[in-house]
């Protein structure tokens, strides 16, 4: 089968016989003795097979390219061992990802293995990442959440690209920390002209795939904040990530969080998305449980954290519990080693 797939390969990149004719005519020209045809076709192949060596050597800089991009994050993602998946001539094969209780990210590499170089390094792609519905339960752990793709690498002698994929607001109950969940990398769509524009074919690329969920410190909540009651916490290398409750739209997202650690260092987390849990039949009402992720700039050692605010209120933590809440004078401000926790 491999033999096969190798010959018909070799011969797509391979001259034809009328420019092999054309060829040996030209040396003969020029005074050189033509080889036997067999030995010259033979050539021709080592050189192509050589190029395409060459090709699969040049992927590891991606992985270059992988390692500086996620910085001091690269030690949380792992390798994913998943089946590479084709469609539209587009071969999407995953490399690694990193998830903890409430988010995911996957890193794939692209290619197009029609020869027509359709990729390029300002392309949209749009997809996410799913888990399996689960059967024999009334309500669904996430009915909606945020999802996107973007490309963070391309190397241009290639035609490669490294895509990140993510999904946030996704709460992952069914693995303890540190267990595997099974998910599903869903690309929806590459646009190699950007915003939306030229979609590569119609169909959709699905890969299977487990990941390991990292280790969260979980702390119990119970505070209101307006009209939204907060619920856990979890703390992640990644970010944190809060569980809550709500009546009407939560506006969380909007108000800005600040991490204490025991060095006096203030740290503001960006919000990155979030999903909603709950809801039954009509998904046009408001969830009645929220979950919104936030991610630090660089990892966080968790036992370091003293304390979280939202706006203006304050939350000391000790271990995995957390005191009396209180009413903050003045907005917190990013800090350095050595100030004071408010």
């Amino acid at each position: 089968m491999f033999e096969e797939e190798y010959r018909k390969e070799m011969e797509a990149v391979g001259p034809d016989r009328e420019q092999m004719e054309r060829l040996l005519a030209a040396m003969e020209q020029k005074g050189r003795r033509p080889r036997p045809l067999r030995r010259t076709i033979l050539l021709v192949a080592a050189a192509c097979a050589a190029m395409v060596m060459t090709v699969v050597a040049s992927a590891p800089t991606l992985r270059d390219t992988l390692e500086e991009f996620l910085g001091g994050f690269a030690p949380y993602a792992q390798p994913v061992e998943a089946a590479a998946c084709t469609a539209n001539g587009i071969e999407i094969k995953v490399i690694s990802a990193m998830a903890d209780r409430a988010r995911v990210k996957v890193y794939a590499q692209a290619r197009d293995v029609t020869g027509q170089n359709r990729l390029r390094a300002d392309m949209d792609v749009w997809g996410g990442v799913e888990r399996p519905e689960e059967d024999g339960k009334g309500e669904q752990e996430g009915n909606s959440r945020t999802m996107g793709g973007k490309c963070v690498g391309f190397d241009p002698e290639s035609g490669t690209a490294l895509l990140e994929f993510g999904t946030w607001g996704t709460y992952f109950s069914a693995a303890a920390d540190g267990g595997l969940e099974g998910m599903e990398l869903l690309v929806l769509g590459i646009y190699p002209d950007g915003l939306g524009r030229g979609k590569i074919g119609e169909d959709h690329w699905r890969i299977p795939l487990d990941i390991k969920i990292l280790s969260s410190r979980e702390v119990a909540l119970s505070d209101m904040i307006g009209t939204v009651r907060l619920r856990t916490l979890y703390l992640s290398p990644l970010g944190p990530s809060i569980l809550f409750e709500q009546e009407v739209e939560s506006l969380l997202q909007y108000s800005p969080l600040a991490v204490y650690l025991s060095d006096g260092t203030v740290l503001f987390p960006r919000w990155e998305g979030g999903g909603g849990f709950g809801l039954k039949g009509d998904h046009w009402t408001i969830a009645p449980r929220g979950l919104d992720c936030w991610t630090f700039e660089a990892p966080v050692d968790l036992e370091d954290v003293t304390g979280i605010s939202l706006s203006y209120w304050y939350l000391p933590m000790c271990g995995d519990a957390v005191g009396e809440g209180r009413w903050l004078s003045e907005l917190p401000r990013q800090t350095e080693p050595g100030s004071q926790t408010p």
